[in-house]
């Protein structure tokens, strides 16, 4: 047996999507994202201890099996740190999604 940290992406401010169209779209990733997140722990929970660090919207503490230890981004102490940590979050989306210049479309 092991422990896993699976971590979430950070919950957006309502207050960023300002237009209808967007708030929309994103109420639908949050429902496909929690979907998503419940599976994947459900998944690692067979074997594994799990400790879950999501932001509130971004996970249904109901969905999830027993055992697994959420906790949220903003009861963290991660607060005092989050110049570094929003740095290193922005390298890893970065990272993971194609640059601009390379996908026009996005």
């Amino acid at each position: 047996m092991s422990r896993v940290l699976v971590v979430t992406e950070t919950s957006r401010s309502d207050g960023e999507f300002r237009r209808p169209r967007v708030r929309a779209r994103y109420a639908a990733h949050v429902s496909r994202y929690r979907r998503a997140v419940a599976a994947a722990v459900s998944r690692l929970a067979t074997g594994d201890d799990v400790t879950l660090l999501a932001g509130r919207e971004l996970v249904d503490p109901e969905t999830l099996p027993a055992g697994v230890d959420l906790r949220r981004y903003d009861e963290e102490s991660f607060k005092a740190e989050s110049d570094p940590l929003a740095e290193l979050g922005s390298k890893l989306i970065s990272a993971w999604w194609p640059r601009r210049e390379a996908e026009p479309a996005l």
